[in-house]
């Protein structure tokens, strides 16, 4: 591995969480965690909704998040996630449960009109337990919920059409699951899909990682910038050694001529970004995607990449990082 970073060791990197805006100046407000997940006993209760006097970093794009619950209790690591990721007064928060609909259109008995209510009911139930929890801890951070009819692969589909992110439990590391549901909306919809898996706590200090290629970088880059600048991470820009040859390289010299024409790459993006630290690195082992899902806070690939990223760390002790698909060409 040949890690080279491009800023200066304690450059400010961007505020957390969730901004309020006073005056016309944006600040920002460190979010709490939501009441019942399994990193409540380790949060700091005096942090709820204590203010900050810190700017949100400029270039920070405003964001349509959708999040996918199938119930709170199963799904309170990816809420937390997505709340934490969202800056208020500038993203919007939809909350989505996907039911299984009663497939007897057009049949008006009433056992059958009362079974389909029920199972309307039910879900619209899931999402207004969510956005109570929701309330109790980010009583000023505006969000709505819907349950609607489908199922969750083709719900979250079509709700990314008009989304800018969708943040889903990742069923792929629950046993016996063929093909999971998470893998499924990753591989067809239209904007960044984020799995996170069950119970995931971030640790802090660790960076967002990227995942390029020799081309098409400009999207996840992208993305990994506007993520890091909301949870207050560097940013990691990783390329494996097997996209750019196939071969080990022979010299020392060679491989660092190698990483200089990376950070020489990222300049710009450094350059766009200053508040956001942007470190290059290049993998030399094909044992990369474990250790990488080990060490960041998130791992961000192309659609062309998921099948790498997807692979678990070896060791069980490790937690696997939420993991991040960027459509091609964004």
């Amino acid at each position: 591995m040949s890690r080279s970073p491009l800023t200066a060791a304690g450059r400010a990197a961007a505020p957390s969480v969730v901004a309020e805006r006073e005056g016309g100046t944006m600040r920002v407000m460190e979010g709490a965690s939501v009441p019942g997940s399994q990193a409540e006993d380790r949060a700091d209760a005096g942090a709820e909704n204590r203010a900050a006097d810190r700017v949100v970093p400029e270039g920070l794009r405003d964001w349509r998040i959708v999040v996918a619950v199938r119930d709170y209790p199963h799904d309170a690591a990816t809420i937390e996630w997505a709340l934490a990721h969202t800056v208020r007064g500038v993203d919007t928060v939809h909350l989505v449960h996907a039911y299984s609909p009663l497939r007897l259109d057009g049949c008006h008995w009433q056992p059958v009109a009362r079974a389909r209510g029920a199972r309307a009911m039910a879900g619209r139930r899931v999402v207004a337990i969510a956005l109570q929890r929701i309330a109790a801890a980010y009583p000023a951070l505006g969000q709505d919920g819907s349950a609607v009819a489908g199922t969750p692969e083709d719900v979250l589909e079509q709700m990314s059409e008009v989304a800018d992110l969708v943040v889903v439990g990742d069923d792929s590391l629950e046993p016996a699951t063929p093909r999971p549901i998470t893998w499924r909306v990753q591989d067809a919809a239209s904007c960044p899909v984020v799995c996170v898996p069950a119970g995931y706590r971030t640790e802090a200090g660790s960076p967002v990682t990227v995942v390029v290629d020799e081309q098409g970088w400009d999207p996840v880059l992208e993305f990994g910038v506007q993520v890091a600048m909301r949870s207050g991470a560097g940013l990691q820009v990783s390329r494996s050694w097997s996209a750019l040859h196939e071969m080990l390289p022979e010299t020392d010299e060679w491989l660092a001529d190698q990483q200089r024409a990376f950070d020489t790459q990222l300049t710009e993006w450094q350059d766009r970004y200053p508040a956001v630290p942007i470190s290059a690195r290049i993998e030399l082992d094909d044992a990369w995607p474990g250790r990488l899902r080990r060490s960041s806070s998130l791992l961000v690939a192309t659609s062309y990449a998921a099948a790498r990223v997807r692979s678990l760390p070896s060791d069980p002790v490790q937690q696997a990082c939420p993991i991040a698909i960027v459509p091609d060409g964004g």
